[in-house]
């Protein structure tokens, strides 16, 4: 496989988000779900940003952190971790979900949730 991919993420509780990286997981809860988005920064530089998508309240939270890619590694008990850039110097990045979301996911992302939704 050659760079990464992204394409649509449709969830049956009627969210659809564009430019998602295929990598993304659920919170062993399944109330939350970490998905990596691509974004253009400034119109030319390509990068990601982390989305945590709350399932139950119908929000997205978006990372301040930027980076060319995320690599999410594992979401139990509340605690995402992701790396960070795993193609070059290896960065690993905890949250504990929900108490970071406030701080570290400041950005709320205005997202429509289609009510013909199961």
């Amino acid at each position: 496989m050659g760079n990464p991919t992204y394409g649509t993420l449709c969830l049956s509780a009627g969210l659809r988000l564009e430019r998602c990286n295929p990598s993304f997981l659920w919170s062993t809860d399944s109330c939350y779900l970490a998905v990596p988005q691509f974004f253009r920064r400034f119109g030319l530089f390509r990068l990601q940003r982390l989305l945590v998508i709350d399932v139950v309240k119908k929000r997205v939270f978006t990372s301040s952190e930027r980076a060319s890619y995320f690599q999410p590694e594992s979401f139990t008990n509340g605690r995402l971790v992701v790396t960070k850039n795993p193609f070059g110097r290896v960065n690993e990045i905890t949250w504990q979900i929900p108490l970071d979301l406030e701080a570290h996911f400041p950005h709320r992302f205005f997202a429509t949730w289609s009510e013909d939704s199961a």
